[in-house]
């Protein structure tokens, strides 16, 4: 999939997150401005029913929560970008949360041995353009069928 603009990724997460469900782990992979967090922001803005909410970064307060209606549940947003690799990140809750909330996760090599048995792996590149690549795969027993 590609995405020409910001709003483009945004509108990707937002159909994203009509398949989303508790229990779900998206792992966002991609350089410093790929769109990890666009698409994020589109994704919760749709499980919010908010179009217009501000949703940010999480990258200095590691993880922004969200109780989502949407979702029937919690959404949790990482960014691990500022974590030494490897670390512990079982301060945040992991891997705990990850049975009973959606969790999105930037920079998921951060994990180390903390990672989810299954997941959804979203890599964003850069194209030449400017563009964004999206591509979607599927990790694990819970996302077959």
């Amino acid at each position: 999939l590609v995405s020409a603009s910001d709003e483009a990724t945004e509108a990707v997460g937002a159909a994203l997150a009509r398949h989303l469900r508790l229990g779900d782990v998206v792992l966002l992979h991609g350089d410093l401005g790929a769109g990890k967090t666009s698409l994020s922001r589109g994704l919760i803005r749709e499980l919010m029913g908010d179009p217009l909410m501000r949703v940010t970064s999480p990258s200095y307060l590691l993880d922004n929560t969200y109780d989502a209606p949407g979702l029937g549940g919690v959404v949790h947003h990482m960014d691990l970008y500022r974590l030494p690799v490897p670390t512990d990140v079982s301060f945040l809750g992991v891997p705990g949360l990850y049975a009973d909330s959606l969790s999105l996760i930037e920079w998921p090599d951060r994990l180390g041995e903390l990672h989810p048995a299954e997941w959804l792996d979203l890599h964003l590149a850069i194209a030449p353009g400017g563009e964004r690549v999206l591509s979607l795969t599927p990790r694990g027993g819970r996302y077959e069928g």
